[in-house]
């Protein structure tokens, strides 16, 4: 019986600790297409950086640049920027009233696409001064045939800087 009860044991914790190692093992800042004409397409952004500015006591601007660690990014070929106020809740809406945008651009097979937002969500894990931790997902819109959406989710770490 002691043997049994020692086995349920050992089996509960080697599954705990192989929950705690899936973590490692997720694709952070790799925009996956999980539906329209790019489907099943990946691509991991590098570098990556994000910047945040206090617009008063209880709000911050955060701006999320993949493919790049410049602030004033001014071209999208496999580059996002993510822009939003930060109030503390846990989930920002896209498109919004308050100006908040998620812009890029890929190139799949030698061909460069941007896309608009059309509906998505960010939900925040972590965010502080220094570090950001969330998740995308959402549907986007190709800008030169709005006919054509795709659906995508992006897994987020990164560090944080004040500007």
């Amino acid at each position: 019986m002691k043997k049994l009860a020692m086995f349920i044991f050992i089996t509960i914790l080697a599954l705990y600790f192989d929950a705690c190692n899936n973590d490692e093992e997720m694709d952070y800042n790799t925009l996956k297409i999980n539906s329209g004409e790019f489907k099943d397409f990946n691509y991991a952004f590098a570098p990556n950086l994000g910047f945040w500015s206090p617009v008063n006591e209880s709000v911050k601007m955060v701006n999320l640049i993949f493919g790049d660690d410049q602030m004033n990014i001014t071209e999208y070929e496999n580059k996002m920027s993510i822009l939003f106020y930060y109030d503390g809740t846990p989930q920002v809406q896209f498109p919004s009233p308050e100006g908040q945008a998620i812009l890029f651009g890929l190139s799949i097979d030698g061909s460069v696409y941007y896309f608009n937002v059309q509906n998505a969500t960010l939900v925040i894990y972590r965010l502080d001064e220094f570090y950001f931790e969330g998740v995308l997902t959402g549907e986007f819109v190709n800008q030169a045939a709005s006919s054509e959406t795709i659906s995508i989710t992006m897994n987020i770490r990164m560090d944080l800087q004040e500007i």
